[in-house]
């Protein structure tokens, strides 16, 4: 069959249709972006008929025949004598024996590895790579898990603006090296201004008087447009034109391209601040070696923060010609840039889309070669030790804030949150109805039965369904329980007295008159175990203070033995309490979860002390130690994705590697604390560099 063309509208299918084709041994000789896709030339790995590239099917863009399958009828062949498909086979093979050698026998060669070789090869770097690859989850082990788990660490890192956010009425002023492409980028936004808002409310302004021809360029850009066009001299403050911008509220700025090595970088950024409020937006030139980016981030960034520009915003251009885009995406990422647009060309306004997280990180990874980077230049070793190790905490914590139930209350409470932003009692959770320092601990699940130990109201994603106590409540507790109308289910200790038939008796001695009820697997430190039921009905009167007359409950005494699976030997009994009415599916579900959560109490204890000792938790310790340790139990649990990425992480940050709540915990307090330490560096930092 000889060397084959397949083409996908991303690397994935292009790599699906090679598969399918040839097998899973197929040499890929090259792969690049294109305007169908990503096109990828393969050959059987024991074929040696020739030179003869063919199409799989793909949608013609312009609306014609597509070409046919391979296999599946005409192919297109192109004459090559059988020296190119020896000579093509060789230089495979010798690849091949080469990246053999970089990896001598023993060395580990698993999912981290090949994530590694794939991110350097794209154009990341290592310092950028290696911390990423230290929160792979140990569940993921198959290709396909480890693939799926770098697109989604890659895409939360990458930060894309919120559609038309660059769109809003202001000052765009666009600033970057000279060549980047700043003046048709000026155009194609323009165009885009100009076609949703009208021409006559958008202006575009040069104050490139630098380059030759560059007005001109820019001019005729305006006079296909249709939109104004100012010129601003050497100098002259962009302020000098607030009258006769003041009817256009949408303007667009063309600056002098400077190499980031240029003493007048600084003067030409403080000409663009002033009265007037501008937003710069700095090109990234997606052809650009890593180093140079790197270089061209730092210097600008701190040379617009020096004249009171916040440079937030960039735009990736030139993406057509590069052969690599993991260079841009890394140093955008690694300084938490914004990305707009994506340049692809030179047509006006066509070749400028949305930046798109997924489409970009896709690219990235199907446009490979070869890297031996260890690093860049740059900051001293130990400062990016530092910044690699901020960034793995800020990716951590947009996890939380993503998965966490109202993770945002725990942060306000962890830098001491005012009782005055909490909710009215009509709001808030049932166990934060209590006075005192130490309120009752209740732990509140979700629909689907997971932890949410909310310290404020909860989060709309997050509503609470039903309610676990570590203890029978008392009076004013269970008044507060009974008013919320949802399920519940209490500890209870084997001495714990109920009314029985006009006897008040310890739970331990009414188990011989409770019936049989069911049997239910369950999972007991870390085991499978059998939970053989008994339930009986009995009366309780709660004690405590609490408004009203002292009463006498109705209750649904259960108990259980839990058995080895295997053996049936008894590792242990429980007592538990619910009220009288509730469904058979209710106690069961509630029975199961108590069990899966019995070390909250314990947990929440521990948070407490350590919060104390951390200097954390404000006004209110005990809320912010509930809400710490549901969420660990609640880590533990969850098997989706966050979860799953989340964990991998926090282990990591905290060097272990025995997943259990108590470890979740004691790394989600260390997370706390290794955030508000750099943040400290951070502000000390700042203090020095304005002294």
């Amino acid at each position: 069959m000889g060397v084959q063309r397949f083409v996908g509208s991303n690397n994935r299918e292009a790599m699906g249709r090679v598969r399918a084709a040839l097998g899973d041994d197929a040499l890929i000789l090259a792969n690049r972006a294109t305007d169908q896709g990503v096109e990828i030339l393969a050959l059987a790995e024991n074929d040696s008929s020739g030179y003869a590239p063919s199409e799989q099917a793909v949608p013609d863009r312009a609306g014609g025949a597509a070409a046919a399958p391979a296999g599946h009828g005409a192919t297109d062949r192109a004459p090559a004598g059988p020296d190119l498909t020896e000579q093509l086979l060789r230089e495979v093979r010798d690849m091949r024996e080469q990246l053999a050698r970089r990896a001598p026998a023993g060395e580990d060669d698993g999912p981290r590895q090949a994530l590694r070789r794939r991110l350097l090869g794209a154009g990341f770097s290592a310092v950028f790579s290696d911390p990423l690859l230290a929160g792979l989850p140990p569940e993921a082990q198959r290709d396909e898990q480890a693939d799926d788990w770098l697109q989604r660490q890659l895409q939360r890192r990458l930060s894309v603006a919120a559609p038309g956010d660059l769109e809003q009425p202001g000052v765009i002023a666009l600033i970057g090296p000279t060549g980047v492409g700043k003046t048709t980028t000026a155009a194609k936004l323009a165009a885009r201004l100009a076609r949703r808002h009208g021409a006559e409310r958008v202006a575009l302004v040069s104050a490139d008087s630098y380059r030759i021809g560059a007005r001109d360029q820019l001019r005729i850009y305006a006079d296909l447009l249709g939109v104004a066009l100012f010129n601003l001299e050497e100098g002259e403050p962009l302020d000098r034109l607030a009258r006769s911008l003041a009817d256009r509220p949408w303007v667009v700025v063309d600056t002098i391209g400077m190499s980031q090595r240029d003493a007048r970088l600084g003067e030409q950024l403080r000409q663009l601040s002033g009265a007037l409020r501008v937003r710069p937006v700095l090109l990234l030139n997606a052809a650009s070696q890593g180093e140079t980016l790197e270089e061209v981030v730092a210097v600008y960034r701190g040379t617009a923060r020096t004249a009171g520009l916040a440079l937030d915003d960039a735009i990736i251009s030139k993406q057509d010609e590069a052969s690599r885009l993991g260079p841009v995406l890394d140093a955008a990422i690694r300084h938490d840039l914004r990305l707009h647009y994506v340049c692809r060309g030179q047509r006006v306004p066509e070749d400028m889309v949305a930046a798109d997280a997924a489409g970009l990180v896709d690219d990235a990874l199907a446009l490979t070669g070869d890297s031996d980077d260890d690093g860049r230049p740059g900051a001293p070793g130990w400062a990016r030790q530092v910044l690699a190790q901020g960034r793995a905490l800020d990716a951590s914590l947009l996890l939380l804030r993503e998965g966490a139930p109202d993770f945002a209350a725990m942060e306000a409470l962890w830098h001491g949150g005012s009782p005055a932003d909490r909710p009215s009692a009509d709001q808030a959770p049932v166990h934060l109805r209590h006075g005192g320092s130490r309120p009752a601990p209740v732990l509140g699940l979700d629909s689907h039965g997971l932890p949410i130990g909310v310290p404020t109201a909860p989060d709309k994603r997050f509503s609470v369904a039903a309610q676990l106590l570590p203890a029978p409540p008392d009076t004013a507790l269970w008044r507060a329980l009974q008013q919320s109308g949802q399920p519940w289910l209490s500890a209870a200790r084997g001495n714990s007295r109920v009314w029985r038939l006009g006897q008040r008796l310890p739970l331990n001695e009414c188990y011989p008159l409770a019936a049989p009820w069911d049997s239910l697997m369950v999972r007991h430190r870390g085991r499978a175990a059998q939970l053989r039921l008994r339930r009986l009905d009995v009366a309780a009167s709660p004690t405590g203070r609490g408004d009203g007359a002292p009463f006498t409950a109705l209750l649904c005494a259960w108990f259980g033995e839990i058995r080895d699976l295997d053996s049936g030997r008894l590792l242990g009994r429980r007592y538990w309490l619910a009220p009288a009415g509730q469904s058979r599916q209710q106690d069961s579900d509630l029975l199961v979860q108590m069990l899966r959560c019995e070390e909250w109490p314990a947990l929440r204890e521990r948070a407490a002390a350590d919060l104390n000792a951390a200097g954390g938790g404000g006004e209110d310790p005990w809320g912010l130690a509930g809400a710490l340790a549901a969420l660990a139990v609640r880590l533990d649990q969850d098997n989706g994705d966050w979860a799953l990425d989340l964990r991998a992480q926090l282990l990591s940050l905290s060097g272990s590697r025995r997943r259990s709540p108590a470890t979740l915990l004691t790394a989600l307090i260390e997370l706390f604390s290794a955030r508000r330490e750099l943040q400290r560096i951070g502000a000390v930092a700042g203090g020095a560099g304005n002294a």
